[in-house]
């Protein structure tokens, strides 16, 4: 199992680049749909299995490829194109999904085990993906609303003649034909899109680690019978401040938003590490879940404000195998450290300290200004 999805990670990553290319070349329906039935099909493949390797395979492999291709990549770089005052809301709000559909299908998959075995749960995992993700994508996907005649954010009329309020801050008041637009080619030559790369992959380590290593963590602490309740508010956390960083991200700049939430992340594991009641391990749930949930909308906000909509698929799937090997690693050291140590505690000092350099990286992060644009000061802080 733990090969499997370790090989799911790095199909993942190594498909960002060329995934996130042919979303802004050919559009997300084709991608979107095209994906669903891959993944769909691989995984009711699944259920006539019968060796290991065939798990390796479709669920590794094929499933990796299929689920990247309507995952949060494609889906966050259509919502990014299509929003630009309003896209912290945009995307917090569709990033919600992932947690929501998690606390749904869960129990749901549980009851078909328990009633009919897994490999028909494996079936109707797959009957559902292929008919709720790939008929919608293929009949509503539009990648711009340009596609249909319309505006970002609604904008009924022309970018220099809408009513937007004069007190309303820059980041409000900015429009689709006010952003830069972006290359690949001129995005790699800037220091902040590597300071980027950098930031989101120590605060991804975090994540990836904790979800795995979460529970065993908390019980090794003495919390047995609390470990599962905490990983639920944990859930629960991350769900409910997506909005609340969405509209954040709207009003201040995104590299004070993500340095605020990694540094609450960081003050969350804190909380953990000196946990010595059941209150202190739900309160670091709580805390923890509110910082280490802002990634999902924290991400493709940046993307897209400090590299324009146009090419936002391209540039952030090619930085996706740097960031996979960050989330890879780090449950793996956290694994390595119990089995010589005996305990977490030195993993997650680790991390902590790897969401305080996080948050230091990205404060740093300033949006970069394009050649052929003149940008006032106060625009360039954005």
């Amino acid at each position: 199992m733990t090969l499997a999805v370790t090989t799911r990670q790095i199909v993942n990553g190594v498909a960002g680049p060329i995934i996130g290319h042919l979303v802004d070349r050919i559009g997300a329906r084709i991608v979107m749909t095209s994906g669903a039935l891959i993944g769909g099909m691989s995984l009711l493949a699944i259920a006539a299995s019968s060796q290991p390797w065939h798990f390796y395979l479709l669920y590794g492999v094929l499933g990796a490829i299929g689920v990247a291709e309507f995952g949060g990549l494609v889906t966050s770089a259509v919502v990014a194109k299509w929003f630009v005052r309003k896209r912290g809301r945009a995307i917090a709000f569709t990033t919600m999904g992932i947690s929501l559909g998690g606390a749904v299908m869960i129990p749901v998959t549980a009851y078909v085990i328990d009633q009919f075995g897994w490999r028909m749960a494996w079936i109707v995992s797959g009957l559902l993906i292929i008919v709720l993700v790939t008929l919608p994508s293929f009949i509503f996907m539009r990648n711009t609303p340009e596609d249909m005649g319309l505006r970002p954010d609604g904008d009924p009329v022309e970018p220099q003649e809408a009513d937007l309020t004069d007190g309303a801050s820059a980041a409000q008041r900015r429009t689709a034909s006010q952003e830069q637009i972006w290359t690949l080619g001129e995005a790699l030559r800037t220091p902040s899109l590597w300071l980027m790369v950098l930031a989101f992959g120590l605060s991804s380590m975090g994540l990836s680690t904790m979800i795995l290593h979460q529970i065993a963590y908390i019980q090794d602490k003495g919390f047995v019978q609390l470990a599962a309740t905490a990983s639920s508010i944990t859930a629960l956390s991350a769900f409910f401040c997506k909005p609340v960083w969405g509209f954040l991200l709207e009003r201040f700049p995104p590299r004070y938003c993500a340095a605020a939430a990694y540094l609450c992340a960081a003050l969350g594991l804190v909380i953990l590490i000196y946990a010595d009641s059941a209150p202190m391990v739900l309160l670091y749930s709580v805390v923890f879940g509110f910082g280490m949930g802002s990634g999902p909308v924290l991400d493709p906000v940046f993307f897209a404000d400090y590299y324009g909509r146009t090419f936002v698929g391209t540039i952030r799937g090619f930085v996706m195998p740097i960031r996979t090997v960050f989330a890879t690693f780090s449950p793996i050291f956290a694994a390595y450290v119990f089995d010589h140590l005996g305990n977490y505690q030195l993993a997650v000092v680790f991390l902590v300290g790897s969401y305080v350099l996080a948050a230091f990286v990205i404060f740093l992060t300033k949006k970069p200004l394009h050649s052929s644009l003149k940008v006032t000061a106060d625009q360039s802080d954005l």
